[in-house]
């Protein structure tokens, strides 16, 4: 259930806005980048101790929900994505803590 407000803050609010801030030929893909990478930080605490490894596979994640985000224009199809993520990571990894 995380996935929802998460791809509301990081793809419909922040990647979102930033996107019409940067409006110089790079802007989308500098938007993509810096909304993944505040997105890959903001999983840093996730593991106890934190681990920067997760953090890289975060922002990764962030680039591709923010590429279906950008694709489809809805937070909804990219929290989608993310919950689906989410459940295959639960499944396969149960035995950690993140």
């Amino acid at each position: 259930l995380v996935a929802l407000p998460e791809e509301l803050l990081f793809r419909g609010i922040m990647q979102n806005l930033m996107e019409k801030t940067f409006l110089f030929r790079y802007g989308p893909s500098v938007s993509l980048g810096l909304a993944a990478t505040v997105f890959g930080v903001a999983h840093y605490n996730n593991f106890s101790p934190p681990d920067w490894r997760y953090v890289g596979l975060a922002t990764l994640a962030g680039i591709i929900y923010g590429c279906v985000y950008r694709k489809s224009g809805k937070t909804t199809v990219s929290a989608m994505v993310h919950t689906g993520v989410n459940f295959f990571w639960a499944l396969l990894f149960k035995d950690t803590q993140g």
